[in-house]
């Protein structure tokens, strides 16, 4: 996989992480995402990927939100992935940071949210991980 796809795809993940944020003057994050207005719009932002060899998950539980983004084309599971996916997740870090203390002002609580971002092959063994609070 190049560099320049593996950065469209963390970007595509913060995109999601700041549209979450919209449904502000909830309690908790799973609350914001059990509205159906919000659920429509994070899905349409990723409708794109139908086709390029990922599939989006997610999961919010309370103020935890998990998005697994899974390679389903195993050729782009390439010799490096893993080493460039990591690498594009640590230096998106303060950006998602930014955007957990965005989930934090939402939901009202400074420190509550968290957000993993995870990436798998098509087994779903985890190549790339990360998960972020607000500093």
């Amino acid at each position: 996989m190049k560099k320049k796809k593996v950065r469209s795809i963390v970007l595509a993940a913060i995109m999601v992480l700041t549209l979450a944020v919209t449904a502000c003057g909830q309690k908790t994050l799973e609350s914001m995402f059990n509205d159906a207005d919000t659920k429509a719009q994070f899905e349409s932002e990723f409708s794109g990927l139908e086709g390029s060899g990922l599939e989006l998950s997610y999961e919010v539980k309370g103020n935890d939100f998990t998005m697994t983004l899974q390679i389903t084309d195993s050729s782009l599971v390439t010799d490096g992935i893993a080493e460039q996916l990591q690498a594009a997740l640590d230096a998106q870090g303060d950006t998602f940071k930014e955007q957990v203390a965005q989930f934090d002002e939402a939901v009202g609580k400074e420190g509550a949210c968290t957000a993993t971002v995870r990436y798998t092959d098509p087994d779903g063994k985890v190549l790339a991980e990360g998960t972020f609070t607000a500093e």
